[in-house]
C-alpha cells in the first residue's frame, strides 16, 4: 500500500464516494464529498496519459515499476517449443588444456604433492566430471560449456517504462501542488515521497 497522501486519498471508498461513476439512485442524486470534488477537479488539470496513470495507481495504491539504467544479466531462455533438458540456452565449445604431465610439472614446482590425504591422484580427482578428448601427439581438450546472457530488459523496455514512472510523479507533483493549494474540508495530505528519478540511485 501506497504511504503517498494524494494517492491514499484517490482511492475508493475514502473520500465519501467514487468520483468516476453513480449516478441517481431512486431520483435521489449522489451526494459527492467536497474533498472529493477537489481531487477530481485536480486530476481533470492534468494531461490524459498522466491522469490515466495517476487514477489507476491511485486506486490501487501502487507506483509504477520503473527499470535501471543498466540491466541486469540473464540467461537466454529457450523457446518453450523447443526440446530439451534446460530452459534456458547453453553453449559448448572444445578447449586444449595442460597435459598431466604438465600438471604434474607444475604442481611439484609449487611443493605440491601430487596425491591427497589419502593416497589417491590429485589430477585425477581434480579432473572428475569433465569430458575430455585426446589426440595422438599427447594433446587434450576439455569440453566447455556455460550459459549465453542476454539483458533482462531492451532500452525499448527500460525508456518506456521510466517515461511512464516520470509522468506518474510529475502528475503526482502536480496535483498534490494544486490540491495544497485548495485547501481539503475532512482530510490532510500527508506529503508526496516517490523519488522522482530512482533508477539514478540504482546500483
Amino acid at each position: 500500500m501506497s504511504g503517498d497522501g494524494v494517492a491514499e486519498l484517490l482511492r475508493r471508498h475514502e473520500t465519501g464516494d467514487r468520483v468516476d461513476g453513480g449516478g441517481p439512485v431512486r431520483g435521489i442524486a449522489v451526494t459527492v464529498h467536497p474533498d472529493a470534488e477537489a481531487v477530481a477537479n485536480a486530476v481533470g488539470w492534468l494531461d490524459s496519459w498522466q491522469r490515466r496513470l495517476v487514477r489507476y495507481h491511485g486506486r490501487s495504491g501502487t507506483r509504477p515499476d520503473w527499470l535501471p539504467l543498466v540491466p541486469a544479466m540473464v540467461a537466454v531462455k529457450r523457446p518453450s517449443e523447443a526440446r530439451g533438458r534446460y530452459r534456458h540456452v547453453t553453449a559448448e565449445r572444445w578447449e586444449f588444456v595442460p597435459t598431466r604431465s604438465e600438471l604434474a610439472k607444475r604442481s611439484v614446482l609449487r611443493g605440491q604433492s601430487l596425491f591427497d590425504a589419502r593416497g589417491q591422484r590429485r589430477i585425477v580427482e581434480e579432473e572428475r566430471g569433465f569430458h575430455f578428448r585426446s589426440f595422438g601427439d599427447g594433446r587434450r581438450q576439455v569440453q566447455v560449456k556455460w550459459c549465453p546472457l542476454e539483458p533482462a530488459h531492451s532500452d525499448a523496455e527500460i525508456v518506456e517504462a521510466n517515461t511512464d514512472y516520470a509522468g506518474w510523479h510529475a502528475g503526482m507533483t502536480a496535483l498534490l501542488e494544486r490540491i495544497g493549494g485548495w485547501g481539503l474540508h475532512d482530510h490532510v495530505l500527508a506529503g508526496f515521497t516517490a523519488p522522482a528519478t530512482p533508477w539514478e540511485y540504482s546500483p
